[in-house]
């Protein structure tokens, strides 16, 4: 009876060891799974901030040259619509920026776009001023004098900026739309 209960105890034992190696291999095996934080992980994030920084400086670039005025306020309308094009234009002095789902060849080797939303700096930062929109690739939207220039199969219509930070509209003629310049943007 001794030698049964003696061996009924160390097969418990042998069971129950056994139960254990095996759910420490399996806390080992997940642990092992958990990514560390090294200090290579830490340089590859500093690397990512610094080009970041680096896209940030291009963006910048790439207004001075286009000849806008360029603000920190654009820079985050520009990095929050990312994958958007985005142009800028000049109405009565003020800068404006232009953020347009898709683009199309102009065939003047820039791009253009036909349907985009307006902002402008306002008193408490970048304001969405309202969107435009031609009618297709025929008429890309177009800057002359303090207007945006569109047309469509109604005509042509001219948008400004009201003293409100909104698109204020008014008819047009062909000739004014023959007059614009298309703005051009940065995909």
């Amino acid at each position: 009876m001794k030698k049964t209960v003696l061996v009924a105890g160390l097969l418990s034992a042998v069971a129950l060891s056994a139960v254990a190696c095996t759910k420490k291999e399996a806390v080992e095996e997940v642990v092992s799974e958990v990514p560390a934080i090294t200090s290579e992980t830490l340089v590859e994030a500093s690397e990512t901030l610094v080009e970041a920084s680096e896209v940030v400086e291009e963006v910048k670039e790439e207004v001075a040259a286009a000849g806008a005025d360029f603000t920190d306020e654009f820079a985050s309308t520009i990095e929050a619509n990312e994958g958007k094009a985005y142009g800028f234009a000049e109405l009565g002095g003020v800068h404006v920026l232009l953020i347009a789902n898709s683009t199309f060849d102009n065939g003047d080797g820039t791009k253009a776009s036909d349907d985009a939303y307006v902002y402008v700096n306002g008193d408490n930062g970048v304001v969405l001023c309202g969107q435009l929109t031609s009618g297709g690739t025929a008429y890309p939207i177009s800057v002359k004098g303090d207007a945006f220039v569109t047309g469509n199969r109604a005509g042509i219509v001219l948008n400004t900026i009201g003293e409100d930070n909104a698109l204020v509209e008014a008819e047009g003629t062909d000739a004014d739309y023959e007059e614009a310049v298309a703005v051009a943007f940065i995909e």
